[in-house]
């Protein structure tokens, strides 16, 4: 009753003294994790997600009797997140137990911030130690460990936009023409979306350049380092994969919907429907069949065989339309 007095997405429990794990389900929606204490009864720990996040649930552990782990999966515009939840020792504990959490708390959290600490980070930069009585060596800790991660998190989200927000609200067009169903609509800001993104990442392209520039660093370096981290669009660019996607979806009788909320991925739906990639089994093709003028039962070097270009021939990489008859042959005369 409480909870539904405030606005949340996920709320952090501690000091849950259960004995025995508990995950259930609200008739509104929620969805609650309660972890287990100690053999004493101290500690355990939970989370409540609200009715608009538990379809995005992969999984809760219990990581300690003080330390959990909620891992929220990506869908539609909310990205993946991996929220944890830490209840600290008081002073009146040993030192060795104290130690032991952070250890713990140290090894279990990730090496990037993925939490969004948006609440935490407007709150973090008003306190004071002053405002709590009793404040010890400890609390301190938690509170400078807890606005580090904050601080990191605040930086990542610094990042330059690649995409305008015209862009973007190009793409959320699209998006909700393909709900509509208004196939016509949704093809041509299909066409719209990618000249758009193409701009705005050679725009950004040239702002990193230059500033790679100004600061006096690797264009090289710069140049590669923004290959590596642009943006695709793999639906715009690669209609056939959508359309191969959507006939196995299809064939098992799921939806996307089904797909995005049981987190089975695209390559499992193309297992059990057994068709092939027919860029990939040419390839495969190809590469068996220079093992197969080899002589070879297996696939030690084929890669190599196909991908190898002699040389004394000009050609392009590959096997030749002789299927390497003509090579050998004169090979084995001389």
């Amino acid at each position: 009753m409480q909870a539904r007095k405030i606005r949340y997405d996920v709320i952090g429990l501690t000091e849950t003294r259960r004995h025995r794990p508990l995950n259930a389900t609200f008739d509104t929606g929620e969805e609650l994790f309660l972890g287990t204490c100690d053999s004493r009864g101290v500690g355990g720990d939970g989370v409540l997600v609200n009715t608009n996040l538990a379809m995005n649930i992969d999984s809760f552990e219990h990581l300690a009797t003080r330390i959990g782990r909620l891992r929220l999966r990506r869908c539609g515009s909310i990205p993946a997140l991996t929220i944890f939840v830490a209840y600290a020792p008081t002073s009146s504990y040993d030192d060795e137990e104290i130690e032991a959490f952070y250890m713990n708390l140290e090894k279990k959290r990730t090496p990037k911030p993925v939490i969004n600490w948006d609440l935490f980070t407007s709150l973090a930069g008003f306190w004071e130690d002053g405002v709590v009585d009793n404040i010890d060596e400890e609390y301190d800790r938690l509170v400078q460990h807890l606005r580090d991660s904050a601080k990191e998190a605040e930086g990542s989200r610094a990042t330059k936009r690649r995409l305008s927000y015209e862009t973007l609200e190009l793409i959320r067009q699209r998006g909700v023409a393909r709900a509509a169903g208004n196939y016509e609509l949704t093809s041509e800001l299909a066409k719209r979306c990618r000249g758009a993104i193409k701009e705005d990442l050679k725009e950004r392209r040239a702002a990193v350049l230059a500033e790679a520039a100004e600061a006096g660093k690797s264009i090289r370096n710069a140049r590669r380092d923004f290959a590596n981290s642009k943006t695709k669009m793999t639906s715009p660019l690669a209609p056939r994969r959508v359309v191969e996607r959507s006939i196995e979806r299809v064939m098992l009788g799921t939806t996307r919907l089904t797909q995005v909320r049981a987190g089975i991925r695209s390559s499992t739906l193309r297992e059990q429907s057994k068709i092939r990639d027919a860029a990939a089994y040419a390839k495969l093709s190809k590469i068996r069949w220079g093992g197969h003028v080899m002589r070879l039962n297996d696939h030690r070097w084929t890669r190599a065989v196909s991908d190898w270009t002699p040389r004394d021939v000009r050609r392009t990489t590959g096997r030749p339309q002789t299927r390497w008859s003509d090579f050998f042959t004169k090979s084995f005369k001389e």
